[in-house]
């Protein structure tokens, strides 16, 4: 998707965070397509180096797919990291990101095998600074939601609701 990204807005940088099986055959993809100077490799990083590059990122883009043994991305906590930096997300529309990104209101979900709907919701949102702002302020109020001072009220209310009806 990166070169339809760079097509639309050539001064895109992909930067890569992390390591995994998959960094040598991407890094020699981008080698392969000509984009090897729009990408950026930096490997594990701790968790401040982490939130440095997603506080220097406009997207946030990872349009993860189901694995050919159903795996996935559980609940796409990673989503919500990025929005509490009030970034928009692009996310495939499978496994736990659909739980995780409310469609257009926090970021857009994509059929993650389709190269040209992933780089135009990237690309989009790199060129609407206005919506992309709108998407990331909604993401910080929903990872909010989900922080664990909130997700505590909620299971202590439970709890003491269930608590009172079987008293």
């Amino acid at each position: 998707a990166l070169p339809l990204v760079r097509a639309r807005v050539p001064e895109v940088e992909w930067i890569v965070v992390g390591e995994g099986a998959l960094r040598p055959a991407y890094e020699a993809a981008a080698r392969g397509t000509g984009i090897g100077a729009n990408v950026r490799f930096v490997g594990s990083a701790s968790d401040a180096a982490r939130d440095g590059w997603l506080d220097a990122a406009h997207v946030f883009a990872m349009p993860s797919r189901l694995s050919v043994r159903g795996g996935g991305e559980g609940f796409g906590i990673v989503y919500l990291e990025a929005g509490a930096h009030e970034l928009p997300v692009v996310a495939g529309n499978v496994g736990g990101a659909r739980d995780a990104v409310v469609d257009g209101v926090t970021g857009v979900l994509v059929d993650p095998t389709d190269a040209v709907a992933v780089a135009d919701a990237v690309a989009d949102l790199l060129l609407d600074r206005a919506r992309a702002r709108a998407l990331g302020r909604a993401g910080g109020a929903r990872a909010r939601e989900f922080a664990w001072p909130s997700i505590a009220r909620r299971v202590e209310r439970i709890v003491l609701e269930t608590a009172r009806s079987a008293a």
